[in-house]
């Protein structure tokens, strides 16, 4: 896989022994120097693994967040994953991966109207960081479905893609940051939720073209 295809840092990737971190070295001692604070999920992995080793991984990032309790990172290796629910990040929980081409989340169900694949931020002084993941959504409907990522403040979500999804993005609150991210294929790129504060928010380098209905909405206007 070409570095072009992969996360900044990631200067190549030949198979699992392939990637070479920003220090050098092979992918297996890069990722897997074991820590309490990043849980690893690949496709081919099982929640029964603690996932604190690449080589063990988890299989959903459901159950990597309920391994982190108290924050940490989630690593998305290879996927898709299969997700079944909502999964609300705890806080201080951030996600990361290889990059959208190959760190892909799968919902392969609609959860309905109002619910949402990944639920992050708050209004506190913890930032939530997302990045590097491909989440994919059942298929947009034309009809209020799920979302994608639903942020709730102090988000930043950054080199990464929504798919098949009601909204790709829906924002709830203020303070977030969206940078270099494509949210497509969706019915809506961002979809602002009715009464939110649309203060303090920041679109660098994203592309919200080639949804079905509208690139960004606001409740009650679109």
């Amino acid at each position: 896989i070409p570095s072009t295809q992969l996360a900044h840092g990631v200067q190549s990737f030949n198979g699992r022994n392939g990637a070479v971190s920003p220090q050098g070295g092979d992918y297996d001692t890069w990722y897997d120097q074991g820590s309490a604070t990043v849980v690893y999920v690949d496709k081919n992995g099982s929640d029964s693994n603690s996932g604190f080793l690449a080589s063990k991984p988890k299989a959903t990032i459901a159950a990597a967040n309920a391994a982190l309790p108290n924050g940490g990172t989630i690593f998305v290796l290879f996927g898709p994953t299969n997700e079944t629910g909502t999964i609300t990040l705890n806080n201080g929980v951030n996600i990361d991966g290889l990059g959208p081409t190959v760190s892909i989340a799968k919902w392969p169900t609609d959860l309905g109207a109002g619910a949402c694949a990944i639920q992050a931020g708050s209004v506190g002084d913890n930032m939530t960081f997302i990045r590097n993941v491909h989440f994919d959504g059942p298929g947009y409907r034309t009809n209020p479905a799920m979302y994608g990522i639903l942020t709730n403040g102090q988000t930043q979500l950054a080199d990464g893609l929504t798919t098949g999804f009601y909204a790709g993005i829906a924002i709830n609150s203020n303070h977030e940051h969206v940078i270099r991210w494509n949210s497509q294929s969706n019915w809506y790129g961002v979809y602002y939720q009715s009464g939110t504060n649309q203060g303090n928010q920041t679109y660098r380098d994203c592309h919200f073209d080639a949804n079905v209905f509208a690139a960004v909405a606001v409740a009650g206007k679109a």
